[in-house]
């Protein structure tokens, strides 16, 4: 039995499994950690995963801030730089 905190990997596995239906013990047996492992992670999160986190559309990306960054240093204009990402000044 390992000991320690549950991995990336395994907390998917555990959503992905209580998803299916399997009851905390029997999840335990499938990633090799005690029931009440299972059953404590599942209590502290309420039972809900996660939502995968997602940014607006109207946001702009790290890449986008990026290519800002670099116009900027540059010296372009604000207006060039909105017309090369596509975006509004």
């Amino acid at each position: 039995m390992r000991l320690g905190r549950l991995s990336d990997i395994e907390r998917a596995e555990i959503w992905r499994l209580r998803a299916d239906g399997l009851a905390a013990v029997n999840i335990g047996r499938e990633i090799g950690r005690p029931g009440a492992t299972v059953q404590w992670f599942l209590m502290s999160s309420g039972g809900v995963p996660p939502r995968a986190r997602s940014r607006a559309a109207d946001r702009l990306t790290l890449e986008e801030r990026e290519k800002i960054s670099r116009g900027l240093a540059t010296g372009d204009a604000l207006r060039v730089i909105a017309r090369r990402l596509g975006r509004a000044a």
